[in-house]
């Protein structure tokens, strides 16, 4: 509950993950993270995404030759995940409106299903299902706001891997107070790790600690447990620190090392006693 010590509990131990040689990036809701933060050594680099992502949610990770397929996959969960009120009909035309953007530019088609193609714009999608003989209102109001705000402004390139900073990285989700795009910023940012921990490959020991606040906003986003159980041999730590047990999905347990429960009322105290 608000006043029970989360955020200190976050800050004090960020303090402790640098003094072991690794580097912590928050996903911050709240100013008062990075201020705990501010007075270290190597300062803070604080991420602002006011102008669209920075990097192309788009990439494809996976060599195989359906590897592009897992990226439209993850981009449907997300949006999913976010917009809880939509329907398998709904998420499905989202899912076919990523998949022809990829198709457009070659993927699926053989004979070489393994070799070096451009990406698709990530806006593409999203004209594609503008441009529907019968586009679906609800989708397309939905995503022209992220629209309003940029969100879709992504570049050819990616942005610097978070990965290859040593200072304390603190994403600024707490910079625009639209709840939505809150949700969108966070989940697309850590899809983003989670396709640069597969680019940089395994990894002897732990380098960076992502920690992920106020979980509830993103609670049912699938990729939080599938970090969790992949994440370690990649080098990295995966904290999410919410307000109630119910906030997290099931399955992330199993793959969790550590519990810290500043307060429990009776509801949590008893989903805890069945972990």
């Amino acid at each position: 509950l608000p006043g029970m010590g989360k955020t200190t509990s976050i800050v004090n131990l960020c303090h402790q993950v640098v003094n072991q040689g690794a580097t912590p990036i928050v996903f911050a809701y709240h100013q008062d993270l990075e201020v705990g933060l501010a007075q270290h050594p190597r300062g803070v680099h604080g991420l602002d995404l006011e102008n669209g992502l920075g990097f192309n949610p788009m990439r494809v990770v996976s060599r195989t030759a359906n590897g592009w397929l897992d990226t439209v996959g993850m981009l449907r969960d997300i949006f999913w995940s976010v917009y809880p009120d939509f329907g398998e009909l709904q998420a499905n035309e989202i899912r076919e409106a990523i998949k022809k953007s990829f198709l457009e530019c070659g993927y699926g088609s053989p004979p070489n299903p393994l070799e070096e193609r451009a990406l698709p714009k990530f806006s593409r999608f999203f004209e594609i299902l503008k441009s529907s003989p019968k586009p679906n209102a609800g989708i397309i109001n939905r995503l022209t706001e992220l629209a309003d705000y940029q969100f879709f402004n992504s570049t050819d390139g990616d942005q610097s891997s978070l990965l290859d900073f040593t200072q304390p990285v603190v994403i600024r989700l707490y910079s625009t107070h639209n709840a939505v795009l809150q949700k969108m910023i966070a989940s697309f940012e850590l899809l983003n790790l989670y396709q640069n921990m597969f680019v940089r490959g395994l990894q002897s020991k732990i380098t960076h600690v992502v920690i992920f606040d106020e979980a509830h906003l993103a609670y049912r986003l699938k990729l939080i447990p599938t970090m969790a159980k992949e994440c370690r041999k990649y080098g990295l730590a995966f904290v999410v620190a919410s307000q109630e047990v119910r906030d997290f999905d099931p399955s992330l347990f199993p793959a969790v090392a550590s519990y810290l429960a500043l307060r429990s009322h009776e509801a949590d105290a008893r989903q805890l006693a069945h972990i």
